[in-house]
Protein backbone atom coordinates (compact mmCIF):
# COMPACT_ATOMS: atom_id res chain seq x y z
CA UNK A 1 0.00 0.00 0.00
CA UNK A 2 1.38 3.43 -0.93
CA UNK A 3 1.73 6.02 1.80
CA UNK A 4 -0.01 9.32 1.14
CA UNK A 5 1.93 12.31 2.43
CA UNK A 6 -0.10 15.30 3.55
CA UNK A 7 1.38 18.74 2.86
CA UNK A 8 2.29 20.55 6.08
CA UNK A 9 0.00 23.43 5.14
CA UNK A 10 -2.99 21.04 4.96
CA UNK A 11 -2.22 19.13 8.17
CA UNK A 12 -3.76 20.05 11.53
CA UNK A 13 -0.90 18.20 13.30
CA UNK A 14 -3.12 16.10 15.61
CA UNK A 15 -1.86 15.65 19.17
CA UNK A 16 -1.71 11.88 18.83
CA UNK A 17 0.67 12.25 15.86
CA UNK A 18 3.11 14.69 17.51
CA UNK A 19 6.44 13.55 18.93
CA UNK A 20 8.82 15.83 20.81
CA UNK A 21 12.29 15.59 22.28
CA UNK A 22 13.33 18.31 24.75
CA UNK A 23 16.92 18.59 26.00
CA UNK A 24 18.45 21.06 28.40
CA UNK A 25 22.04 21.79 27.36
CA UNK A 26 22.93 23.99 30.32
CA UNK A 27 21.87 27.48 29.28
CA UNK A 28 19.90 26.36 26.22
CA UNK A 29 16.76 24.28 25.82
CA UNK A 30 16.74 22.27 22.61
CA UNK A 31 13.46 21.13 21.08
CA UNK A 32 12.96 18.76 18.20
CA UNK A 33 9.33 18.09 17.28
CA UNK A 34 7.77 16.12 14.45
CA UNK A 35 4.30 15.48 13.11
CA UNK A 36 4.17 11.82 12.12
CA UNK A 37 1.14 12.50 9.91
CA UNK A 38 2.72 14.99 7.49
CA UNK A 39 6.38 14.41 8.50
CA UNK A 40 6.99 18.11 9.24
CA UNK A 41 9.81 18.74 11.71
CA UNK A 42 10.62 21.81 13.80
CA UNK A 43 13.19 22.93 16.32
CA UNK A 44 13.07 25.54 19.08
CA UNK A 45 13.51 28.35 16.52
CA UNK A 46 10.63 27.52 14.17
CA UNK A 47 8.07 25.63 16.29
CA UNK A 48 4.59 26.86 15.23
CA UNK A 49 2.43 28.26 18.02
CA UNK A 50 -0.40 25.76 17.44
CA UNK A 51 2.03 22.83 17.67
CA UNK A 52 3.65 24.27 20.80
CA UNK A 53 0.20 24.61 22.41
CA UNK A 54 -0.66 20.98 21.58
CA UNK A 55 2.69 19.75 22.93
CA UNK A 56 2.13 21.73 26.14
CA UNK A 57 -1.33 20.14 26.51
CA UNK A 58 0.23 16.69 26.08
CA UNK A 59 2.90 17.45 28.69
CA UNK A 60 0.29 18.73 31.14
CA UNK A 61 -1.89 15.63 30.62
CA UNK A 62 1.12 13.39 31.25
CA UNK A 63 2.10 15.24 34.42
CA UNK A 64 -1.49 15.19 35.66
CA UNK A 65 -1.71 11.41 35.17
CA UNK A 66 1.58 10.96 37.02
CA UNK A 67 0.41 13.17 39.90
CA UNK A 68 2.99 15.89 39.28
CA UNK A 69 0.53 18.64 38.39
Amino acid sequence: MAELLIPASACDHPRDKLRCDVRNDGDTVRILAQCLRCTSTWNEHDLPEDVADKLLELAEMGCYREGRL
